[in-house]
């Protein structure tokens, strides 16, 4: 098992909305109509998101799943920070 935490910032001057995207880690959603530029509250604000317990047999599979009907049908992913878990 392991802590996965996914940084953010949104580069661009976008207003809130413009840049929605879902969020799989190993196939399951973890955050659905994400917007990074909202939840950091403001553009180049970094922000992390950090989800327990992720089990990683061989590989991590990170999906971002943008939705298509905002003004930038685009996701982003500044970082990824992996640690394994104390049994």
């Amino acid at each position: 098992r392991y802590t996965v935490r996914l940084y953010f910032a949104e580069p661009e001057d976008l207003a809130p909305g413009e840049r929605v995207f879902e969020i799989k880690l190993q196939g399951k959603a973890v955050l659905t109509a994400f917007d990074v530029r909202d939840a950091a509250g403001s553009r180049k604000r970094t922000i992390v998101k950090e989800f327990r317990d992720i089990v990683v047999t061989e590989e991590l599979k990170i999906e971002l799943s943008p939705d298509p009907k905002c003004k930038f049908p685009s996701a982003i992913l500044s970082g990824v920070e992996v640690q394994a878990q104390e049994d």
